[in-house]
């Protein structure tokens, strides 16, 4: 689907909206009577189930979504005008309704474990932003809220050489940016052997993780999130917001699988910002799209479950999070040359879960623009931002952090 289908559909939803609206119920009661009209509206019922379950979720969904992405890249043009004018503050932030922080205790992915971060909601990008922080804030107060303060004393952003906003892959109902902040926590403390810049010095980011459309914190926006121009929506959001929040900090996107496609097509799209890094993205190709999602649906196959495990995926995804997958993936504009932002990759040879030309279509995306495009070959698995479990990760995690450290490091001297 291209951007004109896709405002198609938002006209063609009013169009429906006012036949609707102008449909006499009479008329409607009277068709209902007719001799076999039972057994059309069963025959239409099961057409609108399917339908539903495997596009778009219903013609509500449809046209509400149309709604609130167009209302979120208008709040986002006023947000870039206000920031252009001196005038955008965290006050004013809270003043249109863009943030909220919750009092909610932020807990890892089993919940079990508090975690040092505070959840900051985004109403118009429908997701939210993990910001880190401190112990609670004693006097923290409903004044302080209303005035954007976050419920934990956050750090001094002057610690820190960059902003770095990390994006997830496909998830689960439960919020899958969560998995992230492992990653975060390293990056935060900066103690990593693979950070290392020498002297003393070492790379040391302010992070946040952030849900992804249709997953975690995101899990109910409507479907049409998932297309490509609601997600850079939500990221758009996303990086004005934490920018406002801490001004004058470079910002750095990260992303894994899905969340580095999303961070790939965010550097063809915008220019204010320093890096893209991308492990194992997913690849919008459409013989290799459809090779990965019969991949996956085969492990979704009860009997192929514990091969799934063995491989390092849960195919328990959230239903709407991978129907865009399959609907939406292939809509993003990879296949050019141009992009305005430097972009890092990290491919894995071992990467179970995509086909075969994976990574030849991704080498030559990046040989297209060797000068803002590079990637970096490794073996290992899918899902690697994540603690390490044994001593064999640990030396993978740290070769991995190297290499992009080493992309890096030239931005940050």
């Amino acid at each position: 689907m291209n951007k004109k289908r896709f405002l198609h559909m938002g006209l063609l939803s009013l169009i429906i909206d006012f036949c609707i609206a102008f449909t006499p119920v009479q008329a409607a009661s009277a068709a209902a009577d007719e001799p076999g009209c039972e057994a059309r509206l069963a025959a239409r019922a099961v057409e609108a189930e399917v339908y539903d379950s495997r596009k778009y979720y219903g013609q509500y969904d449809r046209r509400e979504g149309f709604r609130l992405v167009q209302r979120l890249l208008k709040m986002n043009a006023q947000l870039e005008e206000e920031e252009s004018s001196g005038i955008l503050t965290r006050e004013r932030l809270v003043e249109l309704g863009v943030i909220r922080f919750t009092d909610w205790i932020v807990r890892d992915s089993t919940n079990k474990q508090m975690q040092p971060y505070a959840q900051l909601e985004l109403p118009f990008a429908m997701t939210s932003v993990y910001v880190p922080g401190k112990k609670p804030d004693r006097n923290y107060s409903a004044k302080a809220r209303t005035i954007g303060m976050s419920p934990l004393r956050e750090y001094d952003a002057d610690d820190f050489q960059a902003l770095f906003i990390l994006l997830p892959g496909i998830g689960f109902e439960s919020s899958t940016a969560k998995s992230m902040m492992d990653m975060g926590g390293t990056w935060m403390n900066g103690t990593n052997p693979g950070l290392e810049l020498g002297g003393g010095r070492s790379l040391k980011f302010l992070s946040f993780p952030m849900d992804g459309p249709l997953n975690g914190t995101s899990a109910n926006a409507p479907f049409g999130f998932g297309h490509p121009d609601a997600v850079m929506g939500m990221m758009r959001n996303a990086h004005l917001v934490l920018r406002t929040l801490y001004p004058g900090k470079p910002v750095v996107f990260g992303g894994r699988s899905h969340g580095g496609l999303y961070v790939a097509q965010y550097a063809r799209t915008f220019s204010d910002f320093t890096r893209a890094i991308a492990l194992n993205p997913s690849n919008p190709t459409p013989e290799i799209l459809a090779g990965t999602i019969a991949i996956h649906e085969a492990w979704a196959d009860p009997k192929n479950a514990e091969q799934a495990r063995k491989d390092g995926f849960d195919t328990n995804f959230h239903v709407p999070s991978w129907t865009a997958h399959r609907e939406f993936t292939g809509d993003f504009d990879l296949l050019g040359n141009e992009s305005l932002t430097p972009v890092y990759l990290q491919l894995s040879r071992e990467d179970k879960g995509y086909p075969p030309g994976y990574l030849d279509s991704w080498i030559a995306w990046c040989e297209q623009n060797p000068a803002l495009r590079r990637f970096e070959l490794f073996d290992g698995p899918h899902n690697l931002w994540r603690r390490p479990r044994d001593s064999e990760e640990s030396r993978l995690f740290e070769f991995v952090l190297r290499g992009i450290k080493i992309n890096l490091a030239p931005a940050f001297p």
